[in-house]
């Protein structure tokens, strides 16, 4: 049975009337200290609306628990080959300290379940570093690693699911270690799935992790399945000790792996790699892909295990990610991307590529499409390859769009012709402060807010999936996905809707700007056209007709909510709507703030739930509900007043995020308009 829980109680919002429609939405030499967490209670401010035509649908896949705002950090995505509407999240998730989550849908990003991996049993440990992916068979898999904290005794460890995500089982142990003082510890852990059929090797799984020794030092190390994750191989070194970190595999059409990896000691930094043509059994020695310089400066000063610090007091990295093109457009080509900074001191999204299964490498070069002179930070790169169409994405933090260089926003670079060009465009529908976290990590006698290591991508078929961490919500770090579709069309501009007669017959005038381009910047086809419903039946469609387009509806009665959808191919753009029924909320802003809503179960088995709102006088209240894609759920309209308590029944359908916007207008016409959010679970 499904129910409602309650958010918080909610810190309201005077909105602007546009807001009339919501969105369509070290242990020893370890590189990481263990976190420290900042418990107390934050009031959660609930953050204005986006922009309802934003073109990329933004989605918390978290469900929050009231009061209580644990952080997720280190996404990672993969979509399942078999059907492209099930995609798999893991990170690592406060609300245990003993193992990761696992959030899945199966309906392309409309609903999220959130899920642990199953509890270890044979010692305490702490959890970290989540990678996910999926075998060829459209099960999901989710590698991790646990370490004690008072001996270090640490494993790595996969998972596997049967049921898309629903359900998860302790698959093998590529490593495990019980006694420290004997032997090493772990950490930075990632995966892969050889999965194309043309690989002498398809179907293995490969782990590659960092292992540090009882001596100071650390090297890279893989192991590989060839039983869904079962059974693993001995460890098989891939470099020799030094300052090594982040590495992560990929695999090619041969069936070549090639593990790119970071040595990070001071002087030396540099973007490192090795492959395999023997299926991880032996590899060639490290080489240098290229050097970089470090994005911030190094805390504590003089320690080699330090950290680039930005804005002070905020953790990041350089680690490398890596992806190979299996489409048979770019067959093979290896792109590699991180962040450094540049020769005018400006940080950048680098990217080197090789044709060659990783033997030669090209001049690294920025792909953030960034031709500002201010200074910004970028950090946490992640690429990904389309395996349908080739195309290329790379997802990273950019704080280009603030003056200050504090807000950070998720950026993505794209590229149709095998990385040669890209355009990059802002996702994020609104920008954060990545210092917001509860996560406090200490390093020499300093304090440090951490925003997690790595962020993640995926992209099939036209459609990407882009996965970070978010801090809109303040004092509340949520792991967040978006819909991003490049080639879709952008949306009607300023649509206005208009009730009037004509030759003495009701009629609603329509009129909308339109510039014909996709999401990404690309020129429509010259057969987009435009659908037009009234109050969500379709009512006509008009072929692509110029840059501003007036449109009358004789057979309307006058009273209705119009939409208008650019429709190119199979894509579809956001709709834009323009509401002409009457009782609408007027501009007043001294509605006092006297509204709280809650959400409460229905009892007795029942398919709903209840709004309460309760208000100190009578009111004309308009209630919409939302899904996390912006679709509507529930609108109970009331166009005469209201006792100061009403109950609103509205269905569940399935788990997730559920938004609303509660518009109310005075006896004197005042207006007020509320946002928020809350939760359906299931149970």
């Amino acid at each position: 049975m499904r129910h409602c829980a309650i958010l918080s109680f909610l810190v309201f919002l005077v909105a602007r009337v546009a807001c009339a429609q919501w969105i369509d939405e070290r242990a020893g030499e370890s590189d990481r200290p263990h976190p420290r967490h900042d418990r107390s209670i934050r009031t959660l401010a609930i953050p204005p609306p986006e922009d309802p035509l934003w073109p990329f649908p933004n989605i918390n896949v978290i469900h929050s628990v009231p009061f209580y705002t644990p952080d997720q950090t280190e996404p990672s995505i993969a979509i399942n080959p078999l059907d492209s509407l099930n995609i798999i999240i893991g990170a690592n998730d406060d609300r245990s300290d003993t193992t990761l989550y696992a959030y899945a849908t199966t309906d392309g990003g409309m609903s999220w379940s959130n899920l642990s991996l199953p509890p270890e049993k044979s010692f305490t440990v702490y959890a970290t570093d989540p990678s996910v992916m999926f075998d060829r068979g459209g099960n999901p898999l989710f590698g991790t690693g646990h370490y004690r904290d008072n001996n270090q005794c640490s494993d790595v460890a996969c998972y596997r699911s049967t049921d898309k995500g629903e359900t998860w089982g302790r698959a093998g142990t590529p490593y495990s270690n019980t006694d420290f003082g004997n032997d090493t510890t772990t950490d930075k852990y990632y995966f892969a799935v050889d999965g194309s059929t043309s690989s002498p090797f398809k179907d293995r799984i490969y782990a590659v992790w960092v292992e540090y020794a009882s001596t100071p030092g650390a090297r890279i190390v893989c192991s590989f399945s060839d039983d869904d994750g079962y059974h693993w191989s001995k460890r098989i070194y891939l470099s020799d000790l030094g300052y090594f970190t982040a590495p992560v595999p990929a695999t090619a059409p041969d069936g070549t792996l090639i593990v790119t990896f970071e040595n990070y000691k001071f002087g030396q930094e540099s973007i490192l790699c090795v492959h395999s043509t023997d299926g991880g059994m032996s590899f060639t020695a490290p080489q240098v892909i290229s050097r970089y310089s470090n994005l911030g400066a190094i805390e504590p000063i003089g320690d080699q295990n330090g950290y680039q610090i930005l804005k002070n007091d905020l953790m990041v990295n350089s680690f490398p990610s890596i992806a190979i093109d299996g489409s048979g457009r770019h067959s093979g080509r290896t792109y590699v991307t991180w962040c450094g900074i540049d020769a005018g001191n400006r940080a950048r999204v680098f990217m080197s590529t090789s044709n060659d299964g990783g033997k030669q490498w090209s001049t690294p070069r920025p792909v953030d499409c960034d031709s500002s002179e201010l200074v910004s930070d970028k950090f946490f790169p992640w690429v990904a390859v389309d395996p349908i169409t080739g195309d290329v994405g790379i997802a990273y933090n950019d704080s280009r769009l603030d003056p200050n260089n504090v807000l950070t926003d998720l950026f993505m670079s794209f590229s149709t012709d095998g990385g040669d060009s890209f355009t990059s465009h802002r996702i994020s529908s609104m920008s954060c402060d990545p210092r917001q976290g509860q996560d406090i990590r200490s390093a020499g006698n300093l304090d440090f807010r951490f925003f997690g290591d790595y962020l993640g991508i995926a992209g099939r078929a036209g459609n990407w999936y882009p996965t970070w961490t978010d801090a809109r919500v303040p004092g509340d770090l949520d792991v967040y996905t978006a819909a991003v579709q490049p080639f879709a069309p952008m949306p009607v501009a300023n649509l206005i809707a208009t009730d009037t007669t004509v030759n003495g017959v009701t009629t609603t005038l329509l009129k909308w700007d339109y510039k014909p381009e996709t999401t990404f910047g690309f020129p429509l086809p010259d057969n987009y056209y435009f659908s037009i419903t009234r109050d969500s039946v379709l009512v006509q469609t008009i072929p692509a007709n110029g840059r501003t387009v007036t449109v009358y509806d004789t057979g309307s009665s006058g009273g209705h909510k119009f939409g208008v959808t650019v429709i190119s191919g199979s894509m579809r753009s956001r709709t834009a709507w323009s509401d002409t029924r009457k009782g609408g909320v007027g501009r007043g802003t001294s509605f006092p703030q006297r509204s709280v809503l809650l959400v409460r179960s229905n009892q007795n088995g029942g398919a709903g739930c209840t709004l309460l709102l309760h208000g100190g006088e009578t009111a004309k209240v308009s209630l919409s509900i939302y899904d996390e894609f912006g679709r509507v759920v529930a609108m109970p309209l009331s166009d005469e007043p209201v006792s100061s308590e009403q109950e609103v029944q509205i269905p569940l359908g399935s788990a997730g995020v559920r938004f609303y916007v509660l518009r109310e207008e005075s006896p004197g016409n005042v207006a007020r308009v509320t946002v928020g959010k809350f939760i359906v679970e299931s149970r």
